[in-house]
């Protein structure tokens, strides 16, 4: 069985080099910081590039993006006869369902589940636990009437699979899905209670992102085989309830099982910060990027622009050499310092840590935070692999520069997900002040500052 995407080039499958070359030059000007950008069409890969230091074999979060993933485990249960669409959700938990169940609760169903029309007005948090929490909350409005976008709805249809299964969502997936389609080093984040996350955690590389387009490009279909019902493909992917209410022009024109509608009538799964799966029924066509960027309606608004099939013409060796070359943006400085590495002790407490070491060399250098080393270069990406201290293990990119006569900018990027992290050191005789700016991530932008004194 096939399992990897065959190549073929933009110009063979009707699309337009200099329309590309478009594209990027507007989320490059726009400061988008793109990861990973792959288009398949007529079911062959034509465009493909990483941005350095993220590279192809790298698994990146997807955030939400697990979320189709997690309706199509659904869709293979509704297939097998193991869940119905109108299955009361009360009834896989009656332990964790309130003796005083409200009857918009009791009337709340799995197909409300997947179009995040629970009738919940605010999502549940975890206070309680991820399930009791979730049949604890309010339902004030009938379930089927109003759309509030509900992570926890999609944990619940990954508890009830469990419920029914015996094993995790994730593996139930596997030989359903990820290993027919060739995905492999795939990962998903799990509960306190060894259970699938669902509604975010899972991690895969940009051609699997593309591949799963193309599953569902193909109505299910995958190597001349049925894996998924034609029937599930287009109920997830049809408007199922009305979003309107939503701002961005893509988020409101319609939801499916864990779809979103486009405005060019096509439809998507995405995750924050810039995970998309967009799949062009109408030009045989898929574009998986993934991303760390703010504004992600500005990025599909690039897309239709430039991304359709196109004759407006441009060089295909071009195009080729830019894709091999991308590469996000580096701190840049033109100072060089006459400044050997030095071990700081913290003067105060921080959460930064205890102390901090530097280490320089004419290409690049290290910072060691309580024994824990990050290496980086100058005017050049560096791979470190693991750094316990943020964001779990790597691999990490770093670059550096002297930004200031006194000024070393570091930025670092976790390469299995959109976070990053800046680090601003300014150095004054034996002291050191250490600026943390984070980005990517779901928490405050502006992190701990560190105090230092150098050791004697």
């Amino acid at each position: 069985m096939s399992t990897s995407l065959k190549r073929s080039s933009a110009e063979a499958v009707g699309l337009s080099p200099a329309s590309i070359h478009s594209f990027i030059d507007g989320v490059e000007s726009s400061d988008l910081e793109l990861h990973s950008l792959m288009i398949v069409r007529h079911g062959q890969v034509a465009v493909e590039g990483w941005w350095a230091p993220y590279r192809a074999e790298d698994i990146h979060l997807l955030y939400s993006l697990s979320k189709s993933f997690l309706s199509s485990a659904i869709g293979f249960a509704v297939q097998e006869g193991l869940i119905g669409l109108d299955d009361l959700v009360v009834d896989f938990f009656p332990d964790e369902t309130p003796k005083d169940a409200s009857d918009n609760l009791k009337t709340m169903r799995v197909r409300h589940l997947l179009t995040m029309s629970t009738g919940h007005e605010t999502e549940p948090d975890r206070s309680k636990g991820w399930v009791r929490t979730f049949m604890e909350w309010p339902v004030p409005k009938k379930p089927g009437t109003h759309f509030l976008y509900n992570s926890m709805a999609t944990f619940m249809l990954s508890a009830i699979l469990q419920k029914i299964t015996g094993i995790t969502a994730f593996d139930y997936l596997k030989p359903r899905l990820l290993e027919p389609l060739g995905i492999e080093g795939s990962t998903w984040e799990e509960t306190e209670e060894g259970i699938t996350v669902g509604g975010w955690g899972m991690s895969i590389k940009t051609e699997d992102i593309a591949k799963f387009g193309q599953f569902y490009l193909q109505k299910g279909m995958w190597d001349g085989n049925r894996l998924l019902s034609e029937s599930w493909v287009e109920q997830a992917s049809s408007k199922q309830v009305d979003n309107s209410s939503n701002g961005n022009a893509d988020w409101k024109v319609g939801y499916g099982f864990q779809f979103w509608r486009c405005v060019p009538n096509c439809y998507r799964g995405d995750g924050a910060f810039g995970q998309y799966c967009v799949v062009i029924p109408e030009h045989d066509m898929v574009i998986a990027i993934t991303a760390s960027v703010d504004d992600m309606q500005v990025v599909l608004d690039f897309a239709w622009k430039y991304l359709m099939p196109s004759n407006s013409g441009g060089s295909q060796q071009e195009l080729d050499e830019r894709l091999k070359a991308l590469e996000l943006k580096k701190p840049k400085g033109e100072y060089r310092p006459n400044i050997v590495g030095r071990t700081f002790e913290a003067t105060e407490p921080t959460e930064f840590g205890k102390e901090v070491q530097f280490g320089f060399e004419s290409d690049g250098g290290f910072v060691r935070r309580d024994g824990r080393k990050v290496n980086f270069g100058f005017d050049e990406w560096v791979r470190t692999e693991e750094v316990p201290w943020w964001r779990g293990p790597g691999p990490f990119g770093a670059a550096a520069a002297w930004t200031a006569p006194d000024t070393l900018t570091i930025r670092m990027l976790h390469l299995k997900e959109p976070s990053k992290i800046t680090y601003e050191a300014n150095f004054e005789g034996d002291n050191v002040t250490i600026k943390t700016t984070f980005g990517g991530m779901f928490i405050p932008a502006e992190g701990p500052t560190f105090k230092g004194k150098a050791r004697s």
